[in-house]
């Protein structure tokens, strides 16, 4: 998937929006007791790596201190108290 990947109605693709996409998926396969959908389930798994493997170390690494933190600053480096 291309960092400039865009869904039908024009909106980027985000790994939210896949995680999304995801949970709605398993709901689905959990409420029709099949095997039916299990490779959209797989495909939306493997979609979401990627997705969250875009852009450089650097920009990964900011996601990740976003995500960590509740503001997204420096918080989660705190050292332990002594």
């Amino acid at each position: 998937m291309s960092a400039a990947a865009r869904s039908m109605s024009g909106e980027p693709i985000t790994p939210e929006r896949i995680e999304r996409a995801l949970v709605l998926c398993a709901y689905i396969v959990m409420q029709d007791g099949t095997d039916a959908y299990l490779p959209i389930l797989e495909r939306l798994e493997a979609e979401l790596v990627e997705a969250r493997r875009v852009g450089s170390p650097r920009q990964r690494a900011e996601r990740l201190l976003k995500a960590y933190t509740l503001d997204g600053g420096m918080n989660a480096l705190r050292r332990p108290c002594a």
